[in-house]
């Protein structure tokens, strides 16, 4: 972010930006107005492709892609598009042909993007939001699967994706779809594993059973957000590597796909520096992990999905018209506890003073 490159969200973030700035002089009506900026978003999407060499030219090594939404048969009559068919009551047809179709998209994204050789095939399938029936509605204790249906999902899900990805690149990498920091994290990864190691059925739709965890994922992951209580999720963490190591599969890599503080539960003030340092000293000392990754690189500022989705970020939104792309005292500490805790802020501030500057 120092130093934007072509070929990321950031590109496509510019593109509407622009394009709104362009629209908005002209153009009085809001849906044409939304319709112009939300068409030139795709417009950019679509020329990423091309883009990503440049992200391997100013030496980026590991390009990492997660997707968390299912294509389901033309036919089914849901289209939620982070519902599964209920393969245990009466819709395993519509169960396996979705199953076939995450397969054949992955190998469609791989060849479309040689550039990217990770996938994370899914994100937070133990919870409510990203993997329920057709049906559901949030907030409803309806339409849910068991966690034991919901660990086969998972596991069905990242075999077939993992197939679909290596019929094309064989070197490309399977990312687990990462779970989140709740309690009940450590016991749905250890039913995953026995569901693999154990249960003889998986994967659904196959003639055989594949006990082979290297099958379904070669990089375990998990978002150990701090939460209110820091030690207690870094526990957590813990736990999970111990059951990797009880299924056999302690030297397997271990990336932290998402991870950091939501100001709705951690103010914005000087005691952020500490509780951030601490966060990223105890992560260090996690060496079974060989990467995390920060969410996000900003707030989401008017899009209030919920307080604490909306607040995730280590910099303050660029459409803020106060803090304007100021960074928050995470990045702060994130900054100092990379270079030093006399290091020069000034790079931090690029684009506030840019904005600010110009304004004046």
């Amino acid at each position: 972010v120092m130093k934007p490159k072509e070929g990321t969200i950031l590109t496509v973030a510019k593109g509407m930006a622009d394009k709104a700035a362009a629209v908005a002089k002209k153009e009085k009506d809001v849906l044409k107005f939304m319709q112009a900026v939300v068409e030139e978003g795709y417009a950019v999407l679509d020329k990423t492709p091309d883009m990503l060499p440049v992200l391997k030219e100013a030496g980026v090594e590991e390009i990492l892609v997660m997707n968390h939404q299912f294509i389901k048969p033309w036919d089914y009559y849901s289209h939620d598009s982070q519902c599964m068919p209920d393969p245990w009551n009466g819709e395993y047809e519509y169960y396996v042909r979705t199953l076939k179709i995450y397969e054949q998209a992955y190998a469609k994204m791989q060849k479309e993007f040689p550039e990217i050789t990770y996938w994370e095939v899914g994100n937070e399938f133990e919870s409510n939001q990203f993997l329920h029936k057709a049906g559901w509605k949030n907030g409803s204790t309806d339409f849910l699967f068991t966690m034991p249906e919901l660990a086969i999902i998972s596991a069905d899900l990242s075999w077939y994706a993992n197939r679909g990805l290596k019929s094309v690149n064989p070197a490309s990498v399977t990312v687990a779809p990462g779970n989140s920091s709740r309690v009940i994290v450590p016991t749905f990864v250890e039913t995953i594993y026995s569901t693999i190691s154990e249960s003889r059925c998986v994967p659904t739709g196959q003639p055989f059973y594949d006990p082979e965890p290297d099958h379904y994922f070669q990089i375990m992951a998990w978002h150990p957000y701090a939460h209110k209580d820091t030690d207690a999720v870094l526990k957590r963490s813990d736990e999970i590597y111990e059951i990797m190591k009880k299924y056999g599969d302690g030297d397997k890599k271990v990336w932290f796909t998402e991870c950091g503080f939501s100001n709705s539960e951690h103010p914005d003030d000087e005691t952020m520096l500490d509780k951030y340092t601490y966060y990223l000293d105890e992560m260090e000392k996690r060496s079974y992990a060989e990467k995390f990754f920060l969410f996000r690189i900003t707030n989401l500022w008017n899009f209030q999905d919920n307080e604490l989705e909306t607040n995730y970020g280590i910099m303050y939104a660029q459409m803020d018209p106060v803090n304007r792309g100021k960074p928050k005292y995470q990045a702060i500490a994130i900054y100092k506890w990379f270079y030093g805790k006399d290091a020069d802020l000034t790079p931090l501030y690029w684009y506030y003073n840019k904005v600010t500057q110009g304004e004046n």
